[in-house]
C-alpha cells in the first residue's frame, strides 16, 4: 500500500471588494495516497467547493498546495528568464554603441587629418 501525504487545499472565496464582499481564504488538510488518482483529488475539490460555498461571497477556487508551488516555481523560472533576456539585451546595446562610438571616431580622424 502507498504512502499518506498531508496536501494543503487552499479554499480562496475572491469576494467582490467593489460591493464591500473581502477576499477570503481557508486551508484544509487532506490526507492523501502518494498514488492517489488525480479524478479523486479533482472530485474532493468539488466537495471542498460545495462545502465552502456556503461560507463564501463570491467565487471560489480550491488549489492543492503542489499546485501553488508549481505554479510559483513556473512565474519564478519566467521571471528569471525576462531578467537575463534584459541583462544581454542591455550588454548588446552597450557594445553596439561603442562600435558606433568606434565608427564615428574613425570617421572623424579621416575628416580632421
Amino acid at each position: 500500500m502507498s504512502q499518506c501525504i498531508e496536501v494543503t487545499a487552499v479554499i480562496t472565496d475572491h469576494g467582490d471588494m467593489s460591493v464591500g464582499m473581502r477576499p477570503q481564504q481557508w486551508e484544509v488538510q487532506c490526507p492523501f495516497y502518494q498514488d492517489e488518482d488525480k479524478e479523486i483529488q479533482n472530485d474532493f475539490r468539488e466537495e471542498l467547493k460545495k462545502l465552502y460555498q456556503d461560507f463564501s461571497d463570491g467565487r471560489l477556487e480550491v488549489r492543492y498546495g503542489y499546485e501553488i508551488k508549481a505554479e510559483e516555481e513556473m512565474f519564478r523560472q519566467l521571471e528569471e528568464e525576462y531578467h537575463q533576456e534584459i541583462r544581454d539585451e542591455y550588454i548588446r546595446g552597450v557594445e553596439e554603441e561603442r562600435l558606433w562610438q568606434e565608427v564615428l571616431d574613425n570617421d572623424f580622424n579621416k575628416y580632421i587629418r
